[in-house]
């Protein structure tokens, strides 16, 4: 991997640790919500584990450094209220 790619890596990794971070709070602390479920990108290449924890539900307070997974994981938060 050139440096290009890793700092693109980096940057993507970043974003969505940084969203999920956020999302997690305000799941929590506006809308009271306890548990989260793990959603994939559902895109054709999901790597093997992402694809493994796709609709899992957790604790919210079990979730933390769990997102991302790998570099470029698109992988985020959404509550069992967003799937219905």
């Amino acid at each position: 991997m050139n440096t290009s790619d890793r700092i693109g890596a980096l940057v993507s990794s970043a974003i969505f640790d940084s969203y999920n971070s956020a999302i997690k709070k305000v799941y929590k602390e506006i809308y009271s919500e306890q548990v989260l479920v793990w959603w994939t990108s559902l895109k054709e290449k999901v790597c093997p584990v992402c694809g493994e924890m796709h609709g899992i539900h957790f604790d919210i307070d079990e979730t933390d450094d769990k997102l991302p997974v790998h570099p470029y994981c698109e992988c985020q938060w959404v509550t069992e209220s967003e799937l219905s």
